[in-house]
């Protein structure tokens, strides 16, 4: 069902379920982070349940951890505001899942549980404070905006870092992706990388739900999240198990074994 973005009666806010993994495992430094918008919400009380069931949802299970916590409201909570889940995987990988809420400037409606069901586009920010650790591991993403449309995000993603007063000028270094640079380091995410004068580095990220079926509708999951997307442009997509073998969901569907298991 496509979402109504009219005007009348839409929320105030959007409640973003967002999960970030720090790979110590193969980065002792904590440098090597990925951050993923899993869903959005118009419903504060459907964000947080489905933030306590984001790790499942993407097939991990609470046994397979060393350390699992769950902020269910009932006990003292150390892990700061808007953190749900904290949890360690046995080979090391850290993750946080927590509600990143922003104002619905696009105004999103959810579905009657509250769920913004458009395939929405994300403008992410990474902040590295190389200024306060020099490793890479202090940093911090949120998120800038949210769009319906891909061409939308990517626009609005060059014009996060800058306003009348701070120009491409005012950095150290100011990148984008599409400019005469003959090799791009930062990955195909990132549409800019600069960095500040007092040495804060800045990526500028557009990121669809990394579970939305972009390439087909997948009538197993009605559309839904699922942690196997098949990639290929005709149906039988499987939960992880898609049977195109050059799909990324296999791709996918290792690296979930590998966290637990590596």
């Amino acid at each position: 069902m496509a979402t109504d973005v009219t005007q009348q009666d839409a929320p105030e806010l959007l409640y973003h379920v967002k999960r970030t993994v720090v790979d110590f495992a193969h980065d002792k430094s904590g440098a090597t982070q990925i951050t993923d918008i899993l869903n959005t919400f118009t419903d504060l009380a459907a964000a947080k349940a489905a933030a306590r069931s984001a790790l499942a949802s993407e097939g991990y299970v609470k046994d397979d951890f060393e350390k699992y916590e769950e902020n269910d409201g009932t006990t003292e909570w150390k892990h700061g505001d808007g953190v749900v889940v904290i949890a360690k995987a046995p080979a090391g990988q850290e993750f946080e899942v927590c509600l990143d809420t922003k104002p619905n400037f696009f105004k999103f409606k959810g579905n009657a549980s509250g769920e913004v069901e458009s395939h929405l586009q994300y403008v992410l920010q990474t902040t590295i404070y190389y200024n306060h650790d020099a490793s890479g591991g202090s940093q911090k993403t949120e998120v800038q905006g949210t769009y319906a449309t891909r061409a939308a995000a990517r626009e609005a993603a060059k014009k996060v870092l800058l306003d009348q007063e701070v120009t491409k000028e005012s950095f150290a270094e100011y990148e984008e992706q599409d400019s005469e640079r003959d090799e791009w380091p930062y990955g195909d995410d990132v549409l800019v990388h600069a960095v500040a004068e007092t040495g804060e580095n800045f990526k500028i990220l557009v990121k669809p739900q990394p579970h939305s079926h972009q390439h087909h509708g997948c009538k197993r999951h009605g559309g839904k999240a699922d942690p196997c997307p098949c990639e290929q442009s005709e149906g039988g997509c499987k939960c992880n198990a898609c049977k195109h073998k050059d799909c990324g969901s296999n791709k996918r569907a290792g690296l979930y074994k590998t966290a637990l298991t590596a």
